[in-house]
């Protein structure tokens, strides 16, 4: 029997309903003070290049998943310097400049049953890139004219 080509439309069927868990829905980002004041709203596409803001000091970053309505399930957020880095499944989306230096805010989201979701950060990113701290001179004893080093591996004192 021979086989017939496939369809470009069939190629992106697949690729679309198969392979789902490559799939990000668009996002909402819905900047607000602490009185719940809409300041500033912003869509995201996770498959799209990371959007960049500047931090709003004290403001809650409430995220919506535009198919569900709800909190996005998969939101990492770490910190990169100064900045705070939000990924969706993976895939950095958002990068809030400022982010720790302008008085962090609270990434939130709605749940199901209507209430509130705080999602944590992750700072495990700061400490990686961190410097590593320089090792300290061993310390050294005067005694009279010369300095005595502390003991070595056979432990012995050696003047200085």
């Amino acid at each position: 029997m021979k086989q017939l080509p496939v369809a470009p439309f069939a190629a992106a069927y697949k690729n679309r309903y198969i392979n789902k868990e490559k799939m990000h829905n668009p996002i909402t980002l819905i900047v607000k003070d602490r009185r719940g004041n809409t300041l500033d709203l912003f869509d995201l596409i996770p498959a799209a290049a990371p959007r960049h803001i500047d931090a709003v000091p004290g403001a809650y970053y409430q995220f919506c998943d535009d198919t569900t309505g709800i909190a996005p399930p998969s939101l990492h957020a770490a910190r990169y310097g100064d900045a705070l880095h939000v990924s969706f499944g993976g895939t950095t989306a958002l990068v809030i400049e400022q982010y720790f230096s302008r008085g962090q805010g609270a990434l939130i989201g709605v749940q199901e049953n209507g209430g509130m979701q705080r999602y944590p950060l992750h700072l495990a990113a700061e400490v990686a890139d961190a410097p590593a701290p320089e090792p300290e001179p061993p310390p050294q004893y005067s005694t009279h004219m010369s300095a005595v080093a502390p003991l070595h591996e056979d432990d012995t004192l050696r003047t200085l």
